[in-house]
């Protein structure tokens, strides 16, 4: 049973057939034959169904490589505009390295950098968020859906306020949330904002980058001139295709009504959880379909490779994150939600989505139930 989501969702089949279908239309988009206007048409077309998943009413959809590469190219946009008068930022403690990193840079660059923390289940106050605004802030970047706790953070909210008071860029990565929630609607009208194939059923190695007409943006790469002369390169045109197809297939599902549904199974899940004994974040919104939990005194990856053997695929957290060494940065977001060093080491990832069942959870936590004794033998703590 799948329950990494989070990190990468199974290719959907109207993703594979349209890149099949689109195999034939082998030419350059670039040029000016019948067979490159072709491919021309298909990219044209995915991009105004990512558009339509998007619902913003203005700015343009360009397609990068990934997520990390369009909130990284925020980020430049950000440094070049405002390089010689640097400049106030504001992120939040448990953004996605794809953002924290990139922010330190600018630090390091002599931009100030305010980071705004959570509380103990991965919450951002929205009244934190506006505090920490200031006359120069010229960048506020937060995550829509925090890839590992869940949490919804208020960027509706902070949106409207930042056009009412602030002349602050916003950038929110909606990566977690694009078309992945039920009756999901995006912010209003951000000046950036990231979306990635992957997570919604897509291919790998191909995300886009929303931006208002007036952001800032500069190129991320010269050359050929494409997608509007702000990002040069060939474009990945069956990668492309299979985004639009799961963007077009996504959507339907977002427009759903069934999140009362969803979190009917999400809540099965956490009291399952708490009932074997294990510390689970509860932000109080949230999406129904990531779950942190830890279950005191055994590590992460032995959990992980114990239910692997049992065919149950859960994480450690950030699939960017869980193979690095570095523990200040694979554990840097429990860490700012107050966690104990013990609770940061055993804490595992469960991310899902509509079509698990009850009678899957019920599988899930049985089968935890017995892992987790066996574990428990095997270290002679039973």
């Amino acid at each position: 049973m799948y329950l990494d989501m989070a990190a990468t969702a199974p290719l959907r089949c109207e993703a594979r057939e349209a890149m099949i279908a689109a195999m034939d239309e082998y030419g350059n988009p670039s040029s000016l034959h019948t067979k490159g206007l072709a491919a021309e048409r298909l990219v044209e077309e995915a991009r105004r169904e990512v558009e339509r998943a998007l619902g913003f009413s203005s700015g343009v959809v360009y397609f990068t490589g990934s997520g990390t590469e369009s909130n990284n190219w925020v980020f430049r946009a950000v440094f070049e505009r405002f390089f010689k008068s640097k400049g106030h930022v504001v992120v939040s403690a448990v953004e996605h390295p794809a953002v924290w990193e990139p922010a330190h840079a600018l630090k390091e660059a002599g931009f100030d950098v305010t980071v705004v923390g959570v509380n103990a289940d991965g919450d951002l106050a929205l009244e934190q968020a506006v505090a920490a605004l200031r006359q120069d802030t010229v960048l506020v970047s937060v995550m829509e859906v925090n890839n590992e706790t869940g949490a919804l953070f208020p960027v509706e909210a902070l949106s409207r306020h930042l056009r009412q008071h602030s002349r602050a860029l916003l950038h929110v990565d909606g990566t977690q949330a694009f078309c992945k929630m039920p009756s999901w609607r995006p912010p209003s009208e951000p000046d950036f904002y990231t979306v990635s194939a992957h997570k919604i059923g897509g291919p790998k190695g191909v995300a886009a980058l929303y931006a208002r007409k007036s952001s800032p943006l500069k190129p991320m790469f010269l050359g050929g001139g494409q997608e509007q002369g702000l990002r040069s390169g060939t474009e990945n045109v069956l990668g492309i295709v299979g985004f639009g197809a799961a963007a077009k297939s996504a959507r339907t599902y977002a427009n759903s009504n069934c999140l009362a549904e969803s979190f009917v199974i999400h809540d099965a899940m956490v009291s399952g959880l708490q009932a074997l004994g294990c510390r689970v974040a509860r932000p109080m919104s949230k999406s129904p379909y990531i779950v942190t939990a830890a279950y005191p005194g055994i590590p992460a990856e032995v959990m992980v490779h114990a239910l692997a053997e049992q065919g149950i695929y859960v994480s450690t957290g950030s699939a960017c994150s869980s193979r690095r060494k570095k523990r200040s940065t694979s554990h840097r977001v429990l860490a700012a939600m107050g966690w104990s060093d013990e609770a940061q080491q055993s804490a595992f990832r469960l991310s899902f989505d509509a079509t698990l069942s009850e009678q899957d959870v019920t599988l899930v936590l049985a089968t935890l139930r017995e892992r987790i004794a066996w574990i428990l033998k095997t270290i002679g703590r039973s």
